[in-house]
């Protein structure tokens, strides 16, 4: 079975290079100055990229492209990253990401933020690299520091399993996850619609006009209060 995920060798080394960034600019700094800085990390990286490219943008199938949009950058022509220097990243730039990837005729992005204490990324699949086993299924292991870790571990399923553990309900973009077994107390967000998620894993959808569900991760992850939890970090009501 095939478990390389796509174009995984590159992703890597920009997420190095990021974190490399981060390190030494820490956040409070305007996008632009990651950008550049960013660049040059990835240049000693040994990565193929333009940046700020004037990226053309189809329809569908229509041949012709209908318009351009400017991309922080495209990496070895394969892999999009769009950079944000925000307090957090919410639902809506996760699905402006997907939406130029589908538009732009790319698979694969990573969404960076460097606004936050520590770099946060999100590595975003428009429709998942089908393997001789099928969609990548999510596990306790794949939860870490608060997002989907998709190198750490790597496990697979087919179709057919995929219908029977998804038929609870599909994820949906920020749904927040959580481990029912070892690693204990991991919280994260749905960023990619065509993962399979194990049994093991709770999946929570709270009502948009009642709670943000990354303001509940964000939450969880500083609560230490026990008052609030039960078993761990995980809230009382869930």
């Amino acid at each position: 079975m095939n478990t390389n995920l796509k174009h995984k060798n590159i992703t890597q080394k920009i997420i190095g290079a990021a974190f490399e960034v981060h390190k030494f600019l820490g956040n409070g700094f305007q996008e632009v100055i990651y950008q550049r800085a960013l660049g040059i990390e990835m240049q000693k990286a040994g990565l193929a990229f333009v940046r700020e490219i004037e990226q053309n943008i189809y329809y569908k199938d229509f041949p012709k492209p209908i318009g351009k949009r400017r991309a922080d950058f495209v990496v070895a022509g394969k892999v999009l990253v769009e950079l944000k220097a925000i307090n957090a990243l919410e639902d809506v730039h996760i699905v402006q990401t997907l939406n130029y990837l589908r538009a732009y005729r790319l698979e694969v992005a990573l969404l960076i933020n460097f606004g936050e204490k520590s770099v946060r990324y999100k590595r975003l699949i428009l429709s998942q690299e089908k393997t001789e086993g099928g969609r990548f299924l999510v596990t306790a292991k794949n939860i870490r520091d608060g997002q989907i870790d998709y190198e750490f571990s790597q496990e697979f399923t087919s179709e057919d399993e995929y219908q029977r553990l998804m038929s609870r309900g599909m994820p949906q973009i920020g749904d927040v996850l959580f481990t029912t077994e070892a690693p204990l107390d991991e919280v994260a967000n749905v960023d990619d619609v065509s993962i399979a998620l194990a049994q093991r894993i709770i999946k929570f959808r709270p009502k948009p006009d009642f709670l943000n569900p990354y303001f509940l991760k964000y939450w969880i992850l500083s609560s230490t209060d026990a008052s609030v939890s039960v078993g761990g970090r995980y809230p009382s009501y869930l």
